[in-house]
């Protein structure tokens, strides 16, 4: 190991080396940037694609399916903290459960601090909707002691940290996660012909697109347009059924889950996204459509909430009437909605995801051992 370099161990669920192309975009984004700054370790709880190529860190693996069990990963933790790994300098867990506590337990035996990294809905609880890590008694009173035991809490937007322990969120800092300088492009003016609204995410109740099919249909009452889903289904055909009974199935299209570059290609090529999620932590489609200069209309969640208006147009979690008048105003007033797309392009060359990795090597620097 360099002298010179802190050593660091990032413990994630997966998506580094392993899931479809390898893993989730922005855990490798992270990853490709902060290796030249640190000696990186990364613990994978999933098992590792024996094809993933791994330059400029190392990447472990507990060996384990996506549904293993608690005490699985338990015990497989503990024999990789005794099969000789250096002890690092901090910790940084992605997601609360069970990867921050590895890292509480990790830090009281090596005497390391470890930063909790907040991501999606680990402190949430919506069991309705089969979303949330934070249900139950029990795990909020493991959430709260991680909290008080971390040295820094890093949330992905404003919105997120609301659900931080109100005794702890002074110690959470937002860091936003961002696009890298390579993806951003210029600035787009509305396509001409069919107006082009494009949605991004896996079909879940999460995502509430029953909300986006019913503001969709409003919409095209008024404006000549079409709908692109991209995204994994995983409602056993519910969203195609409800598009049929709307009778808009002439202008939806479902592609599917598509690659980073083929998602931005179609947002590149569309009028305006829309999105109506009951929860996100952050959203990265969000990040990416404000790299490509597509404007967004959105429930007040997320880095939407934190920033709409100035970046972007909002409506009440399942207000359908409110997302297809903001859809309109956004398409119909030119100069309010060039206004919002230079100042979210603005914003998201500032917080790149180069940008991200320095803040957060600030955080490393000022609490490692």
């Amino acid at each position: 190991m360099s002298p010179s370099k802190m050593n660091i161990l990032v413990i994630v669920p997966g998506g580094v080396g392993s899931g479809k192309n390898h893993g989730i975009p922005v855990l490798l984004d992270f990853v490709h940037l902060m290796k030249s700054k640190v000696e990186l370790h990364v613990l994978s709880v999933t098992s590792i694609d024996p094809n993933f190529k791994v330059e400029g860190f190392q990447l472990h693996s507990l060996g384990l399916g996506p549904k293993a069990r608690f005490l699985d990963k338990w015990r497989a933790f503990r024999r990789f903290m005794h099969s000789g790994i250096v002890r690092p300098d901090l910790i940084h867990p992605i997601w609360t459960f069970p990867h921050a506590l590895f890292a509480w337990y990790a830090s009281r035996r090596w005497q390391v601090p470890y930063i909790l990294n907040t991501q999606g809905g680990c402190m949430v609880s919506m069991p309705a909707l089969g979303f949330g890590a934070n249900q139950g008694f029990l795990k909020r009173k493991i959430a709260a002691r991680l909290c008080r035991d971390a040295a820094a809490i890093v949330c992905e937007t404003k919105f997120q940290r609301r659900y931080i322990p109100p005794r702890w969120q002074s110690k959470a800092e937002v860091i936003y996660y961002g696009i890298p300088k390579r993806l951003h492009r210029q600035v787009k003016e509305s396509t001409m012909g069919k107006t082009r609204i494009i949605h991004v995410g896996n079909i879940t109740p999460i995502k509430d697109q029953k909300t986006l099919l019913h503001a969709f249909a409003l919409l095209r009452s008024q404006i000549d347009c079409e709908l692109v889903i991209l995204g994994g289904e995983y409602d056993g055909g519910a969203l195609r059924q409800r598009v049929h009974d709307l009778g808009v199935a002439a202008d939806v299209r479902f592609l599917g889950a598509m690659t980073r570059a083929a998602v931005m290609n179609e947002m590149a090529a569309a009028d305006l996204m829309m999105h109506s999620s009951i929860f996100e932590g952050s959203c990265l489609a969000v990040m990416e459509a404000w790299a490509v200069g597509l404007p967004v209309v959105s429930t007040r969640v997320g880095i939407m909430s934190d920033f709409e208006n100035g970046h972007c147009l909002c409506a009440d979690i399942g207000d359908e009437k409110g997302l297809a008048e903001a859809a309109i105003v956004m398409l119909t007033e030119d100069e309010r909605r060039l206004q919002i797309v230079g100042a979210a392009a603005d914003w998201s060359k500032s917080h790149t995801m180069e940008h991200y990795v320095e803040r957060v090597f600030s955080l490393y620097k000022m609490h490692s051992r």
